[in-house]
């Protein structure tokens, strides 16, 4: 098939509202004339508890590819338009149900309803086990492309037209790739990357030419790609938000029912002589959005403009945009220049507006391929590295390991927090017993439990709790609509876990977690929504009538925000990010639609500096003068004026800086930043827990010898126990985590494996060896956890106290995927490390 005609079959059916006849076309060119074998379900024909959502269901094909995997074509209607937003696990349940009755590997689906233009086509494919075994509780992933809008098969196109063009029947594996998410990211930041460049080449012409804006720029030490890069990272946002519906709502209306593509039609409504960013950006961004007025109502665009507070579209450093005329060219933000690809218009609102955009971030069995806020963070933390345009950026961490390493630093700071006398190695099987030396060798490790009297709830009910979580509610779905009848064999919650919900729900709400090398906040936004997902599934089990109140999702993230959740960068455009992730983390879940509440300013809970020097110790400090800033920290949380906020921000920021200044004077360390002064409310000496209880991260590698002779000499002063000369930065990070945590917290990093076998690496083994008990340690072995780097990493857990060499590791092997179920996986292979001591840990391989 050729290329022009592989695009006119994808924009047939996917620019319009969903046609039987078309899909079919599409699906006989898709599969190669699959088998034909029609069946329409409707009514009580429709599987029980499904029939409330599911109008009817309908199979045209059957298809098995040369592997011999069997693959149904369906179309299935729902009830109500809506549904296509909503109901998401119910659609997939649904069509898990009907795959395992008719014993097939996967479906193409149509999910579409009347009166709505927008579908669903969905590939849904059955997880197996590593036994392959096809029982009831076998998981099904799903991945989506939401279509039905014009001028919106962009993506579909770039991922399914090599399939069209093959003349090759597809494999099963082929229509995965398909709906790959990691290629929408790829492309997406390169095309990111070369608008962010497009843009600071524009402002810097503008100020080469406007002398009055140049002086402003100065004066405010405004640097023009942290403008370029805030004011792409703002239009962004209103992407996000108008597909919400929030933008363009007349002023008797409803929230939700705006205009869902707001920035075009002000491009489009313009006058001619008008200057877009002049006259209608600078407006929206820093007028209507970012300021508080009597009624939503905003004059200027006729329409309804939610106040969103929080700081991203205050002007950066508050330079006078009102009297100030930055005039950036119309044709940058849409023209009508063809692109590679083919498509009319390479400015920035041509580009954006081929994308779907999506609030929703992905599910582990939910993959929408969209931009999402995970790949907005994606694309913003390898733009942080990113120096000329030829840069590659740097690698962000997949989401299975932000998501594995999250789960495993909850699971064991509940271990540690709720039992005295936490466990040891747990039993893998009994035959491993002869292995570790068990009957009467000497000098070997003897297996044994350390679970006490004491113990409130054992370490394997805190971890089915918190790994089978997310599938608790779909085990709880599948019950209510009878798809799931084998219920003995369920992941429910655990009784020890309900008998103590309140005491777990009090310390996921008062839990505080760091990540000193934030980036563009995945891990705070992972572990966010694993203590959000914990703390919603205890909702039904707590008793206390005051625990009870507000436990919505957007409750319970923005508690977690204001009171859990600190980060740290040396990257300001790093900081900017991930608090703009934690906000579009809480516009997903905003339930008012006629009030829309204000943002939080976390200027003070997501902070840049450098996290590796501090006020030494032996300094004096004033912890009086200390609280004062902290309190008005939190008074600062909560503003929502902006002249109050820039008032209040100058005074705090003169107090700190005074604070860090006369520290200098005294030791002569440039700091910029310190962890107690900033964050006193985590080291509060009055306090009966000092530290933070989480520290979780992926800190940057970096070779010490590197640095300039300043920065190693001040990071010797800071007498690191693992510093060396020749070491890599990220050892530091680690003993940085041990300082800063409680005396039972949880540090969970992933690095370069290098330490654990290099002469630099020996003091951080000794380190880890002598003052950290280790728990958890996964060298992965040659398997490139990085797309776009070389590395070999690990990742090692550890608790911050006494060491009892109880420590889990596992060899990942080469067969290992992002696809594999990180913890099942770990659990087949898991060996133990005896001996932790500052010479190499080499981990074995063998399986046992």
């Amino acid at each position: 098939m050729k290329k022009y005609e592989a695009i006119r079959i994808i924009e047939d059916v996917f620019e319009f509202e969903f046609n039987a006849e078309k899909y079919k076309l599409f699906i006989k060119n898709l599969l190669k004339y699959p088998n034909e074998s029609h069946f329409l379900r409707t009514g009580y024909n429709i599987f029980r508890g499904f029939d409330g959502f599911i109008a009817s269901y309908e199979r045209f094909f059957k298809f098995t590819d040369l592997e011999g995997n069997e693959i149904d074509v369906l179309a299935v209607k729902l009830k109500k338009e809506f549904s296509i937003f909503h109901s998401r696990s119910k659609q997939r349940n649904f069509v898990k149900k009907y795959l395992v009755n008719k014993e097939r590997d996967a479906a193409l689906v149509a999910f579409y309803s009347d009166n709505s233009d927008e579908w669903r086509f969905s590939f849904i494919k059955m997880q197996y086990s590593l036994a392959k075994k096809k029982d009831e509780l076998t998981p099904a992933k799903r991945y989506s492309f939401l279509v039905g809008e014009k001028g919106k098969t962009h993506t579909a196109k770039t991922q399914i037209i090599p399939i069209l063009q093959n003349d090759n029947t597809p494999s099963m594996d082929g229509l995965e790739e398909a709906f790959n998410v990691e290629s929408v990211s790829d492309e997406f930041f390169r095309k990111y990357k070369d608008l962010v460049f497009r843009l600071k080449d524009k402002i810097k012409n503008e100020l080469d030419n406007n002398q009055k804006a140049k002086d402003e720029f100065d004066s405010k030490n405004i640097i023009i790609m942290e403008f370029a890069k805030k004011l792409l990272g703002q239009i962004v946002f209103i992407y996000f938000l108008q597909k919400k519906g929030w933008l363009g709502c007349k002023e008797e209306g409803s929230y939700g029912e705006g205009d869902k593509n707001f920035l075009r039609s002000l491009f489009k409504n313009k006058k001619k002589d008008e200057n877009f960013y002049n006259e209608y950006l600078e407006y929206l961004f820093y007028e209507a959005l970012s300021s508080k007025r009597v009624t939503d109502f905003y004059q200027k665009f006729n329409c309804k403009i939610p106040f969103l507070n929080g700081g991203l579209f205050d002007p950066i450093n508050f330079y006078d945009w009102k009297n100030i005329q930055l005039v950036l060219p119309n044709d940058l933000f849409s023209n009508n220049i063809k692109t590679i690809e083919g498509d009319d218009g390479n400015g920035i609102l041509d580009i954006f507006d081929r994308y779907n955009f999506t609030v929703k971030e992905d599910e582990p069995l939910e993959k929408e391929v969209a931009v999402d806020p995970e790949m907005l963070g994606k694309a913003f933390e390898r733009m942080l590295d990113v120096k000329e345009r030829k840069s590659k950026g740097a690698f962000y961490t997949p989401r299975e390991i932000v998501h594995f390493m999250s789960q495993e630093s909850i699971i064991n700071f509940l271990d540690s927090s709720l039992n005295k006398n936490a466990k040891g190695y747990e039993l893998l099987a009994e035959d491993q017993l002869d292995f570790f030396g068990n009957k009467g060798k000497q000098g070997q490790l003897d297996i044994v439990s350390h679970i006490g009297k004491e113990n409130k709830i054992q370490k394997v009910d805190i971890e089915n709790f918190i790994h089978y979580g997310e599938n608790i509610k779909e085990v709880d779905e599948a019950l209510a609509t009878g798809s799931l009848t084998d219920s003995n064999k369920n992941p429910f919650i655990p009784e020890s876990v309900i008998k103590n919900a309140d005491v777990i729900d009090v310390m996921l709400r008062d839990i505080r977690v760091c990540d000193p090398a934030v980036g563009s906040g995945a891990f705070p936004v992972g572990i966010m929504n694993e203590i959000v997902k914990a703390r919603e599934l205890l909702t039904t089990h707590i008793t206390d009538d005051k625990l009870k109140e507000n436990r919505s999702p957007y409750h319970l993230k923005l508690n977690a925000i204001d009171n859990c959740l600190y980060g740290v960068d040396i990257d300001k455009s790093a900081v900017d990010i991930c608090k703009l992730r934690l906000w579009l983390s809480l516009v997903v879940d905003e339930e008012e639609i006629n009030t829309i509440k204000p943002l939080p300013n976390l200027d003070y809970k997501i902070v840049s500096g450098n996290s590796l020097l501090k006020i030494p110790e032996g300094f004096i400090r004033d912890t009086d003068e200390e609280k004062e800033i902290n309190i008005l920290q939190r008074d600062y949380l909560e503003l929502n004026n902006r002249e109050e906020k820039r008032k209040l921000k100058e005074i705090i920021d003169t107090r700190i800086h005074k604070f860090i200044k006369y520290a200098h004077e005294l030791t002569r360390i440039k700091i910029d930043f310190d962890y107690e002064l900033m964050f006193f409310e985590v080291f509060d000496p009055l306090k009966n827990k000092i530290g933070f209880d989480i520290v979780i991260g992926n800190p940057p590698y970096y070779l010490i010898q590197k640095l300039t002779k300043i920065e190693k000499t001040d990071l010797q002063d800071q007498k690191y126990d693992s510093f060396t000369k020749a070491g890599d930065i990220y050892c530091l990070f680690y003993e940085l985590g041990s300082r800063i945590l409680n005396n039972k917290g949880i540090h969970c990093f992933i690095t370069s494996n290098k330490w654990m076998r290099t002469g630099f690496g020996k003091k951080i083994r000794k380190y880890f060896s002598e003052k950290t008990n280790p728990k958890l340690l996964i060298d992965f072995n040659g398997y490139k956890v990085f797309s776009s780097a070389t590395v070999d990493t690990n990742i090692l857990l550890y608790g911050n106290n006494e060491n009892r060499n109880e420590t889990h590791a596992c060899a990942i092997k080469p067969d290992f995927t992002q696809n594999t179920d990180i913890a099942s996986y770990i659990k087949n292979n898991n060996v133990i490390l005896s001996d932790l001591s500052e010479e190499s840990w080499i981990i074995s391989t063998k399986r046992i």
